[in-house]
């Protein structure tokens, strides 16, 4: 049977992080340590990827002795638990069971995968040089995107600008132009544009939407590499961290894409 793994968490902030997993694919492989939960994963193009740090403090409970790593679908714990309340606990061995303790006490199984795991290698760490660095209240920015809620799905780029502040724009499939500038107070800039006046980078519209829709954190940072690959951090709790990687639409005017990592 093997030992025996458990952690527990809030319930609405355990599901909020598998639906900000959920955005890259809909399975996963993590790695349970002594002092937290990890994992670096990879969309099947190549085009975008995140990267988790879960401390053991951010857990009300962690009991993880033994290093494990464990495959799993993160789209059927999403599919099949619906309410937000109370605390629920993980419990890991030969399958993953989670009980939600709240007004009454509802308890999941959830195979753990063992086939079709080539995907799910957990990467190495990234060297990631930003050329631009900025940080919005997740609030400003989510309502921002709230602007674009009927484009969602739009095939046409988004587009990122920056210059003295942050611009947010796209074109519908009805050509109409839509663009959100954000005012100067709302953004703090650690590192601004050096080798141009402008900087702009075009990106899948529906993908960047969702990943910057989540609500992990208070704070946002958006980092921007000189090629356009976008790095987007939450730092939750107790140092806990989890990162988007996006590749930018290159050439704009073609609206294709070169993976992310080859």
């Amino acid at each position: 049977m093997g030992e025996e793994i458990i952690f527990e968490l809030d319930t609405k902030e355990a599901l909020e992080i598998l639906k900000a997993m959920s955005i890259v694919r809909e399975d996963t492989n993590i790695k349970l340590t002594k002092d937290g939960i990890m994992t670096r994963i990879m969309d099947d193009g190549h085009f975008t990827m995140y990267e988790m740090h879960l401390t053991r403090d951010l857990f009300y409970t962690y009991n993880v002795d033994t290093e494990k790593t464990v495959a799993f679908s993160v789209k059927n714990i999403l599919k099949t638990i619906k309410t937000k309340e109370g605390v629920i606990t993980f419990e890991i061995n030969d399958k993953i069971k989670a009980s939600i303790k709240g007004d009454s006490i509802q308890v999941y199984e959830f195979p753990i995968l063992k086939e079709g795991l080539d995907e799910l290698t957990i990467l190495p760490p990234i060297n990631f040089n930003s050329e631009i660095s900025l940080e919005v209240e997740t609030e400003i920015i989510r309502k921002a995107i709230a602007c674009f809620k009927p484009y969602y799905y739009s095939l046409g780029p988004f587009y990122i600008t920056i210059n003295d502040t942050l611009e947010m724009s796209l074109y519908d499939k009805y050509k109409m132009f839509i663009n959100v500038i954000f005012d100067n107070s709302q953004i703090v800039f650690h590192k601004k544009p050096k080798a141009r006046n402008e900087f702009e980078f075009a990106y899948m519209s529906y993908v960047l939407f969702s990943m910057l829709n989540v609500n992990l954190a208070p704070i946002v940072k958006m980092e921007f590499r000189l090629d356009g690959i976008l790095k987007i951090s939450y730092e939750l709790r107790d140092q806990s961290v989890f990162t988007y990687y996006l590749t930018p639409l290159v050439p704009r005017t073609e609206y294709s894409l070169n993976p992310i990592f080859s």
